[in-house]
């Protein structure tokens, strides 16, 4: 995990052989345009209890508008 040089979430993972910059921020706001869910939704969801502990509702958490 990290931040770019805009102040964005960023994850570095590895596909392949192939690093790749996830922007974290810009995949959400993609997923929200589409409108495959709301923000009061995600929220709903990462509130659950099996969701408490798992790391991707946390980085949602830290790029999810309140």
């Amino acid at each position: 995990m990290g931040v770019d040089a805009a102040g964005g979430l960023v994850e570095r993972v590895w596909l392949a052989d192939q690093e790749v910059v996830v922007h974290l921020d810009e995949m959400l706001s993609d997923c929200l345009e589409r409108c495959l869910f709301t923000v009061e939704e995600a929220w709903l969801r990462i509130a659950q209890p099996d969701m408490a502990s798992h790391a991707g509702a946390e980085r949602l958490r830290q790029v999810l508008p309140r």
